[in-house]
């Protein structure tokens, strides 16, 4: 019994090293690799329409502009308007690219925006409604359609601070 467990063992350990093996060669492979992992930089302007949602940046319609480089913005409004509630948001994201690959980008980013909710008393009914956040994001897909996901640490107004997640689609014009 002794001699089918460390027989057991050895072939187990070897096979571990063959994986190990394996992984280093691959990673080595990834990071010599000049494909899809090479950084990507505009040399223009490209501009993007979508959906943002997040409480550090707003709620709505969004506008995006890359400028050449590594710098872009975004500008998220929304309003909803019935006969009995009033709501409404602005928003401001600046982002800076860490990583830009061709299928994603990675990047930190601000945000500043301001709530507005009221049933018809006509007085904001959010105790914060100024947000503040910082975090990072990614930016994944095939132009012109990409996907973002964010997670920002969101100050309110009130002196709430927690992390938060945003979401965002774009359709970009280049």
């Amino acid at each position: 019994m002794v001699s089918a467990l460390s027989k057991f063992g050895m072939q187990s350990g070897l096979a571990l090293l063959v994986l190990f093996g394996l992984m280093i060669s691959a990673g080595q492979a990834q990071v010599e690799s000049t494909g899809s992992s090479k950084p990507v930089n505009f040399d223009r302007a490209i501009y993007g329409l979508g959906l943002s949602a997040g409480c550090a940046d707003g709620l709505g319609i969004a506008y995006r502009s890359h400028f050449p480089g590594t710098v872009s913005f975004q500008l998220t409004a929304g309003i909803i308007k019935t006969s009995d509630v009033s709501f409404y948001d602005v928003g401001f994201e600046p982002q800076i690219d860490v990583y830009h690959g061709e299928l994603n980008r990675f990047y930190a980013c601000g945000a500043m925006s301001y709530f507005y909710n009221s049933p018809t008393s006509g007085s904001n009914t959010y105790s914060g409604p100024f947000r503040l956040g910082i975090g990072a994001g990614d930016e994944w897909g095939r132009a012109p359609f990409t996907f973002s996901f964010e997670v920002l640490l969101t100050y309110f107004s009130d002196g709430t601070v927690i992390p938060l997640p945003q979401i965002g689609a774009f359709y970009y014009f280049y």
